[in-house]
Formats: C-alpha cells, structure tokens, sequence
C-alpha cells in the first residue's frame, strides 16, 4: 500500500514540475506577451459566408498593412492577387513577425473582404481582374 502510496505521491510531484515548467515557456500561459485574446469578427462580402473570428491584434496589424500598402501603391488600384505579397513585405517593414501571425495571404483575403464589407476599400473588376482600392 506503501508503494502505491508513494509511486502517486511521485507522480503528483511530476505533474506539478511539469506544469510549472510549461508556465514559464513562451506561449504556455506563463511568457510576458501582451493578452491577445481579444476577437475580430469579419464579415464577408460573399452571401451566406460565415463570418470569421481572429485575433483583434492581427486583424488590426493587417489591416494597417492592407490600407498602408494600398495608400502608398504608385498602382492605383492595387491587385487583388499580389496584395498578399505587398501585406507580407509591409509587415516586414514594420518588423512584424510572419510566423506570430500565420498564413498572411488568408488571413490578408479575409479582413480585406471585412473591410470591403464595411465601406473602407472597393473592389472593381477590369478585364477579369481584381482590383482595390481605398474608399
């Protein structure tokens, strides 16, 4: 019974170690990051889309970079297909970490079409082309 006592004991001591260790690794609970817990959710400029819920701190270094890239583009407007390259360039300028943030071009696709939603960009069509532009 000893043993047995004792073997719990030892795992409930593990367990703990283990939690306390986690706490302090980055991104466990435990690092000194900001709270980025705060949600965006972006509509879609497609009927029946569900909206989509991001973190509010990506939503908005994306949308920085969006209205940035189209505000200083020598094109005007700016092509939809290539945007995601620009975003991901801005944010390099910013000093942003792509890897912090995930898969740029979706995450670019999808507050690009909240903001169209919302009025801040247009998007036109020439010649089976996608463009935006600011409002």
């Amino acid at each position: 019974m000893r043993a047995v006592l004792d073997r719990h004991v030892v795992g409930i001591v593990l367990a703990g170690a283990l939690i306390s260790t986690a706490a302090l690794m980055p991104g466990c609970g435990g690092s000194d990051a900001p709270e980025k817990k705060e949600v965006a959710t972006c509509l879609s400029p497609k009927e029946g889309r569900t909206p989509r819920r991001i973190h509010q701190w990506k939503y908005d270094v994306i949308r920085d970079a969006i209205t940035e890239v189209i505000s200083s583009s020598k094109v005007s407007p700016v092509p939809v297909d290539s945007l995601d390259e620009a975003v991901a360039d801005q944010l390099t300028l910013q000093g942003q970490a792509h890897e912090e943030i995930g898969t740029i071009k979706w995450f670019t696709m999808v507050v690009l079409g909240d903001m169209e939603v919302r009025g801040e960009v247009e998007r036109v069509v020439e010649n089976d082309a996608e463009f935006v532009k600011l409002k």
